[in-house]
């Protein structure tokens, strides 16, 4: 007997979390008795005819007889309110629920909507496309804890915060119903504006499909960017009620869709989080969530009682994700562009609840934890058994591990424990490869021994930059270590200190192999460090002052003030060798 089609999905969502975006449309707000932005803009024509004494007549005839062309929404809104506060009051009747609606459940998230909330706030998806212009999604997810960034016109798609980097992010095709730009017409619906159509191409390209509640009849834009994407690196799975229409049909095959009949969209969404739910609990070493996990670390951090407690954690922790990492099949294709992006994301998932748990440890740790945090990076930093042949599907491996020991370095320094870098760049031991000799992590492990330069400047965002990996991992850990530093620049002015330390102690460590021609990487504080003046020459001058009391000092990373005054001349040397120092 062949697998449900909806079990193959929740152990695809559960499996894969933040890779699956679900696309809703009106057939998820029609349950909710919100009607289609056409059904509104027919009841307005309605309205309007009967205020001009036409009491039975076809609103697009009496509307087309009236104005000579097809019913407009933002023209006719824009007759009937004069005001922006007019209009609004016009609309809310429509999508706000009165007490009365209240009373019989009307206007108000729907179980699905509910649902999809939970799987939102439970990290399974980032994601959600709709071409509703009701704010129901945004009411359930707020009610579960979740602020999304929402996208709702052409100029916020712009502007907006990667993907990547949010918790979550609605999409609304057709716009907000307070929003008089929303799209009706067919001719509206026909296309998207330039920066909509490359926000749907990276979607459709990079994610998975969950859709349900849209027959794809009247959405042509929409249709149009499914269709142009060939790639098929995640399934589409349609939940479809009754007769799918011929235009879904065609475009399902093109997709190769596992289309799903369900008898309503609260069925199907609920009992899509119910067996994803339970594939977690059953699957899942540790049920503690993230946030959870980082309270117990504190309170274990507190109280000697609990230093067994405070091991079994942080050492699982670090044996978890280290299994997830070699669980990862390597691909044996050649790798694109896509490829490894995709790949890069899949590291930067294992890595959240690691960066959260080994921050907070290295940002509270007195020097009693410096055995227990060696023994737990011992055990993620280095490679497993590789099993492909492209090397760069190899050093990408190291993504996850070198996240978490940016992330360490930078509440370090942020908790006034300097004496903790030495620990983890030079104390900690490495392998380049499997039989090579073991070398101070500072060698292997910084975010230039993950990604080429060039391949890192073909990821999305990141083609003009000059430091894309450097700027890739700020952008992945400031908002993860947002309960450490107050502002972006609070977390700026720390990243490019441990950016400058471990580059001067990765060019101590080369300089002592008596390298001829020595180099040292440059991170995002040789672009954009905003600071006057720069972190560079302020930790320099920090050092002349008072070498023993100075971050440099302090952090033991060099064996005198004189050795440092050394791999200082050389480094700044190195420096002025890159487009810009």
């Amino acid at each position: 007997m062949p697998i449900e089609s909806i079990t193959t999905l929740a152990f695809a969502v559960q499996s894969n979390p933040g890779v699956y975006v679900v696309l809703v449309g009106s057939g998820l707000s029609r349950a909710a008795s919100i009607p289609t932005g056409w059904e509104v803009t027919l009841d307005l024509i309605k309205r309007a005819a009967i205020a001009e004494s036409q009491q039975s007549v076809d609103p697009e005839v009496w509307y087309r007889g009236k104005f000579g062309k097809d019913p407009d929404y933002s023209l006719l809104l824009n007759e009937l309110g004069k005001t922006s506060s007019e209009r609004q009051a016009i609309l809310r009747q429509y999508f706000e629920p009165t007490d009365e609606d209240k009373a019989t459940g009307k206007k108000l998230p729907t179980t699905a909507h509910k649902a999809i909330a939970t799987l939102v706030a439970k990290g399974f998806i980032r994601v959600i496309v709709t071409t509703n212009f009701d704010r129901l999604l945004e009411q359930a997810l707020e009610t579960e804890g979740v602020m999304p960034m929402v996208i709702s016109s052409a100029d916020a798609a712009q502007g907006a915060t990667p993907l990547a980097h949010t918790r979550c992010t609605v999409i609304k095709l057709h716009g907000d119903y307070l929003d008089i730009r929303i799209k009706n017409t067919a001719e509206e619906l026909s296309s998207y504006d330039q920066r909509f159509s490359a926000l749907m191409d990276r979607i459709f390209d990079e994610y998975g499909l969950i859709i349900c509640g849209w027959s794809g009849t009247w959405d042509t834009a929409l249709v149009q960017a499914i269709q142009r994407i060939s790639t098929r690196r995640y399934t589409t799975f349609w939940a479809v009620r009754g007769i799918m229409t011929q235009a879904a049909q065609d475009l399902a095959r093109l997709r190769s869709a596992v289309v799903m009949p369900i008898s309503d969209a609260d069925v199907f969404f609920k009992e899509l989080l119910d067996r994803v739910l339970s594939i977690a609990e059953f699957g899942s070493e540790h049920p503690l969530t993230t946030i959870s996990a980082a309270a117990s670390l504190k309170r274990f951090l507190q109280d000697p009682a609990k230093r067994i407690d405070l091991h079994d954690l942080v050492i699982n922790e670090a044996r978890r994700m280290k299994s997830e990492v070699d669980s990862l099949i390597l691909p044996a294709d050649a790798p694109t562009k896509e490829s490894i992006f995709h790949r890069l994301q899949q590291y930067e998932a294992i890595a959240e609840r690691p960066v959260a748990i080994f921050s907070n440890l290295a940002f509270f740790a007195e020097k009693t934890h410096h055995p227990l945090i060696v023994e737990a990076v011992r055990w993620f930093i280095s490679p497993a058994q590789p099993r492909t042949s492209y090397n760069v599907y190899l050093n990408e491996r190291l993504h996850s591990a070198v996240l978490v020991f940016y992330a360490m370095a930078v509440a370090a320094v942020r908790g006034d424990k300097p004496e903790l870098l030495k620990l983890l760049f030079l104390d900690t031991k490495v392998r380049k490869y499997e039989n090579s000799p073991e070398e101070p992590a500072i060698c292997h492990r910084l975010s230039v021994h993950v990604m080429d330069h060039g391949i890192a400047q073909t990821f999305p965002g990141y083609e003009r930059h000059r430091a894309p990996m450097a700027d890739r991992y700020f952008d992945i850990l400031q908002p993860m270590l947002a309960n450490i530093f107050p502002t972006e620049r609070d977390f700026a002015s720390t990243f490019h200190i441990v950016e400058v330390l471990a580059s001067l102690s990765y060019l101590d460590q080369i300089l002592k192999l008596g390298e001829t021609h020595p180099w040292a990487p440059a991170g995002r504080f040789l672009y954009y460090d905003r600071d006057t003046p720069d972190t560079v020459y302020r930790l320099k001058a920090e050092a002349e002052r008072d070498y023993a009391g100075s971050t440099i000092g302090r952090s033991g990373l060099f064996l005198s003030a004189e050795r440092f005054n050394i791999v200082y001349q050389r480094f700044t040397e190195i420096m002025t060798e890159y487009p810009r120092y």
